[in-house]
């Protein structure tokens, strides 16, 4: 036998399956805080008015425009006339912040988005309409604010929470300063005090996560997009895969991955993962130039060819999102670059991802610019 072929042979033997309906798919990506504001009650304080406008830092990461998920749903009839079947939500649950990836309850719904009945029925509209709805998933690391990591900030060891963090020595600090770093007391992502990293190798936090995830499908979610997986042990995405897939058998499971993902795709964790790869090579070719068409063409061939047809068939491929500049910004306002790029998007192999606003000509430099409010009265 051919040892090339020995990675395909064995996921074919053991039946890597993907949702059927994901090669259809057209995915809608929202920013639910900047997406649009369905019930201005329910507002944080000093939210901002809904202005399409340049956000800087620091300022623009601390903004609130009030988007909620009751907007959402008002503007289903919208994305379903563009012909979208499937929405990726970035996070929903209750948080302090606006991108919601510092987490304090994954079993509530941030009320300042509508709380958790205008997700279950976001779930249930949607449906109505034959588009699906996928969940960002932040199992890597929580809010500073989350009860369990505050229990081990007052109580440290004797907290039944000390070992679902890694703690490196304990009391903490009253503050925190540059001779007092978070680092140097707990494992927290990039350095960032206030999201401390879980730990995964205590069973019962993957036990938690496990239940944070079986619990929102039962309510009508159709799967998840997982936050930084490669920063998670792969023991725990096989326990996740299957977990999902008994629950329901079609979800879909991709992960945040930004280079080779075949480490996540030999059929016991992910279906596929986001194809940031297909995004780079597209801006090499229609932006930068710097990539002839006949390379471009073996690139796109390579990209389509390294992962098992499983998972090339339900690739998330997409030209931009919350972490990008926006591809109309890098195109230095030039469309017919961005229809380019969207014509190779909606014809190679796999789901392609509009990141919202990119459908009127939205513009954005880097996070936070790339997360301005979504305009609804005229075309840019």
């Amino acid at each position: 036998m051919n040892l090339a072929w020995l990675p395909l042979f064995l996921i074919l033997q053991t039946g890597f399956q993907t949702p059927n309906w994901v090669s259809d798919a057209v995915f809608y990506q929202i920013f639910p805080e900047r997406f649009a504001n369905g019930d201005p009650a329910n507002d944080p304080p000093e939210t901002r008015p809904w202005r399409y406008e340049p956000l800087v830092p620091p300022e623009g990461w601390f903004a609130f425009y009030g988007g909620d998920l009751w907007g959402v749903i008002q503007k289903l009839d919208y994305l379903d006339s563009l012909g979208i079947t499937a929405i990726y939500l970035n996070p929903v649950f209750a948080s302090p912040s606006n991108h919601k990836y510092d987490a304090m309850d994954y079993y509530r719904v941030d009320p300042h988005l509508g709380g958790n009945e205008a997700l279950i029925a976001l779930f249930r509209e949607a449906e109505k309409r034959g588009i699906r709805v996928i969940l960002d998933g932040v199992f890597n690391h929580t809010a500073d604010d989350h009860p369990f990591f505050q229990d081990v900030r007052t109580r440290g060891p004797e907290s039944p929470y000390y070992t679902w963090y890694i703690v490196k020595q304990w009391p903490f600090p009253e503050r925190f300063d540059e001779a007092r770093k978070p680092a140097y007391y707990y494992e927290c992502w990039w350095g960032f005090g206030d999201l401390p990293k879980v730990n995964h190798r205590n069973p019962r936090v993957s036990d938690y996560f496990l239940g944070v995830a079986t619990y929102w499908l039962e309510r009508g979610a159709w799967g998840w997009r997982l936050d930084v997986p490669n920063e998670v042990p792969h023991r725990f995405w096989r326990l996740f895969r299957k977990a999902v897939k008994a629950v329901r058998p079609d979800a879909y499971i991709v992960g945040e991955i930004w280079g080779d993902g075949t480490a996540w795709l030999q059929g016991d964790e992910f279906d596929a993962v986001m194809n940031y790869p297909f995004r780079e090579a597209v801006i090499r070719f229609l932006v930068q130039e710097t990539t002839p068409g006949n390379a471009f063409s073996r690139e796109l061939h390579r990209l389509f060819t390294r992962y098992p047809e499983p998972a090339n068939r339900v690739l998330f491929n997409l030209l931009g999102s919350h972490d990008t500049e926006r591809f109309l910004t890098l195109a230095k306002g030039e469309r017919w670059r961005l229809k380019l790029a969207v014509l190779a998007q909606m014809t190679v192999p796999g789901a392609p991802v509009i990141y919202y606003g990119d459908e009127v000509g939205m513009l954005g430099g880097k996070d936070p610019d790339c997360r301005r409010v979504m305009v609804w009265d005229t075309l840019l």
